[in-house]
């Protein structure tokens, strides 16, 4: 059966905003008194939500700190982080395809919905979306399949017919728990073995990869 409906995570996935993550991350742990941690420490981190990233870097899990971090971040990110996304070259390409396939579009992240907004309308992607569901747009996060079933629901489809692709193992369970067709991209920092215990329809190591999947079963 054809997807009507394509699910996107963002970070890793559409584009690449490491320059502007790791900004944020380390204004926000300088003024906390945090050392410096390697870029990839950091890179690692990205999926989950920002509260969960400062205490995996830190391995501290005061609710106090991890929210003044998530402040701190935040006041940062509203300098920096709208125009840090750099999509991927196979990104428009796809987004194109499914968009002439009358496919509806959705994000669904871990990043809230005004700075989704911000960053997709920089690139020139967000007319492509019908909607955007933010960690600010439900009570539990990825890996947790509210996210999921709420794009789907304000896409008014089915489950059954759509799909999601997303980079970490976190939107692998968050596609299972969820019921929801899964492809990984291997853009972002999970090695693509880490999906072996995933149902995973396929993993791709770009989108390029991705379309012409979909251009293969689309037309069955």
């Amino acid at each position: 059966m054809p997807y009507h409906t394509v699910l996107f995570d963002l970070d890793y996935t559409l584009g690449d905003a490491t320059r502007g993550i790791l900004t944020c991350f380390r204004y926000a742990l300088s003024y906390m008194g945090y050392p410096d941690y390697p870029d990839d420490t950091l890179r690692h981190t990205i999926g989950h939500t920002l509260e969960d990233s400062f205490s995996i870097v830190t391995g501290e899990w005061s609710g106090e700190k991890r929210e003044l971090f998530r402040s701190l971040y935040a006041r940062k990110a509203d300098k920096v982080m709208a125009r840090a996304l750099q999509l991927f070259p196979d990104t428009l390409p796809l987004l194109r395809y499914l968009q002439a396939r009358d496919c509806q579009m959705a994000v669904v992240s871990t990043r809230p919905v005004a700075r989704l907004e911000a960053m997709l309308t920089a690139t020139g992607t967000r007319q492509f979306f019908r909607t955007l569901v933010g960690v600010d747009s439900i009570a539990r996060p990825k890996p947790h399949p509210e996210g999921l079933l709420e794009a789907i629901r304000r896409c008014d489809t089915r489950k059954e017919i759509a799909l999601y692709i997303g980079d970490t193992v976190i939107d692998a369970e968050a596609a299972a728990r969820a019921e929801v067709d899964f492809v990984a991209v291997a853009t972002g920092t999970t090695p693509k073995e880490a999906f072996d215990a995933f149902p995973a329809r396929k993993v791709a190591d770009h989108l390029a990869e991705v379309l012409i999947w979909l251009q293969e079963k689309q037309s069955r």
